[in-house]
């Protein structure tokens, strides 16, 4: 599974985003974090029900997995930033 995460406003790219798993019994784990160019892939199992992203200063991303591997671009909001959408 594979993504790009982005900024609300600028649509840059966010480095460093850790991308958490979250299993079945509820547990976070770091598996990857983000490359320069907002890139990360990350291998999934039928045991991990979501993906969560983190980056300081924004808020949390959750994403409910289902079939396919590529997430596309993932927006993050700032705290306070609305929606470009």
């Amino acid at each position: 599974m594979s993504g790009k995460v982005i900024d609300c406003k600028t649509s840059l790219p966010l480095m460093g985003a850790e991308i958490l798993i979250n299993n079945q019994e509820n547990i976070n784990t770091r598996v990857a974090i983000s490359d320069f160019d907002g890139f990360f892939e990350i291998k999934v199992s039928d045991e991990i029900k979501e993906i969560i992203i983190k980056y300081p200063k924004y808020k949390d991303f959750k994403i409910n997995i289902e079939e396919g591997n590529d997430l596309g671009e993932i927006v993050l909001l700032k705290r306070g930033c609305k929606k470009r959408f």
